[in-house]
């Protein structure tokens, strides 16, 4: 082979697997800098590949009207032979990030930056391993690009699937596998809600929550509480979410908003949030599973025959006209036993009651808008003596 062809095998042979080797030196060395400075951070790194830098080659042949003939002119030429790419979390980690770079590696020419919009930077950094590389190891990659991104987080989820695929990095970053996310759709929901839909909530929300794989972790504890349904990262991060003071605030608001001073349109919000709750739980936990237990756990038979009879109330005609309107008031005995019906709830030890009756006060509608005919469906297994209804729809509502 003549030295032009030499040159163009060492290049597609040999280059590609020299710069993913350096690639992969400067991304052990910055994953470990920045987890010893406890900044959270995504990092990987990638390599030309070979198809793809002969096609660059030919290109820049073409362009230039002469071959390349030292292998110093390829990698003068093309300079993203090795990545590394770094996402930061939280922005004011940026110059402690800068700083760790230019500790541990030797950078060449200036740095550039790239801002996208109003929320993310691209910091891009030129460094040399020269010297760093073992005696039996190949001589690295003249140079390593470095990209850090920051991300100040302003900017709005516009749908769902962006909740579910954000959620997925950062549960990762928090040790989690990606399968353990689970559906986002109630946590989009809530998110709106309770005006905390920018990418900077969720995160500070999700980086503040203790969800390791301990034994003693939040995360451990509420997953046994909220058996027998599997606790998913998006369940618990939406639980969570209600569970801050912004969350107890909109309760309160649209208590006050739909219930008002009237004792009538108190107990009319009473019985929607009732029924809606009711909804939830029969959604997320079938009756079959020992919700029903859950359900009245502390009752003895009797106490818990007496809050069914409570619950069939709601689904009666008298009950329903009272709802519509048609009734301007209920007979106080059926107040008094409606007021009862809610304290179970507002007192309920158990986490699964507890998450369904606060996503029916937050007013959480869901795939399918809770109505009567639902709640009937919802609590035919728990408080009447028939079969399962066949026709029931469960709305694809999941935690």
């Amino acid at each position: 082979m003549d030295l032009d062809n030499n040159t163009r095998w060492w290049a597609e042979t040999f280059v590609p697997y020299v710069s993913r080797r350096s690639a992969e030196i400067v991304e052990d060395r910055c994953g470990l800098e920045l987890s010893q400075a406890g900044i959270i951070h995504e990092i990987k790194s990638n390599a030309i590949e070979k198809a793809k830098l002969a096609a660059e080659l030919k290109a820049r042949e073409f362009a230039r009207g002469k071959p390349y003939t030292q292998r110093d002119e390829i990698e003068a030429d093309i300079i993203d032979l090795a990545k590394v790419w770094i996402y930061v979390y939280l922005p004011r980690y940026k110059a402690q990030v800068r700083n760790i770079i230019a500790e541990a590696f030797n950078i060449r020419g200036d740095v550039g930056e790239k801002l996208e919009g109003t929320d993310l930077c691209t910091e891009y950094y030129w460094v040399s391993l020269e010297g760093d590389q073992e005696e039996d190891q190949q001589p690295p990659t003249r140079l390593v690009e470095i990209q850090v991104v920051t991300d100040k987080g302003d900017r709005q989820f516009q749908a769902p699937h962006e909740v579910a695929v954000f959620l997925h990095r950062l549960a990762k970053s928090k040790g989690r596998r990606e399968t353990d996310c689970g559906d986002a759709r109630l946590l989009w929901e809530v998110l709106n809600i309770l005006g905390l839909n920018r990418y900077r909530e969720l995160r500070d929300i999700v980086l503040g929550l203790d969800m390791s794989k301990a034994l003693a972790s939040d995360f451990s504890r509420k997953a046994d509480g909220f058996a027998p349904l599997e606790l998913s990262v998006a369940t618990y991060v939406t639980d969570s979410t209600i569970r801050l003071q912004s969350g107890s605030d909109k309760i309160l608001e649209i208590a006050h908003n739909e219930g008002g001073y009237l004792e009538s349109n108190r107990e009319r919000y009473r019985m929607r949030v009732l029924r809606d709750t009711f909804i939830w739980l029969a959604d997320l936990y079938p009756w079959g599973d020992g919700t029903g237990s859950m359900l009245f756990h502390g009752l003895d038979i009797s106490m818990a025959d007496l809050q069914r009879k409570k619950i069939r109330w709601l689904d009666s005609l008298e009950a329903r006209s009272f709802y519509d309107g048609e009734q301007s008031s209920l007979p106080h005995e059926e107040g008094k036993e409606l007021a009862k019906l809610w304290a179970v709830f507002e007192r309920h030890t158990q986490l699964p009651a507890q998450y369904s009756f606060n996503l029916a006060r937050l007013d959480v509608k869901g795939p399918t808008p809770p109505n009567w005919a639902h709640f009937r469906r919802a609590i035919t297994d728990l408080v009447y003596d028939q079969p399962k209804d066949s026709s029931r729809d469960n709305g694809g509502r999941e935690g």
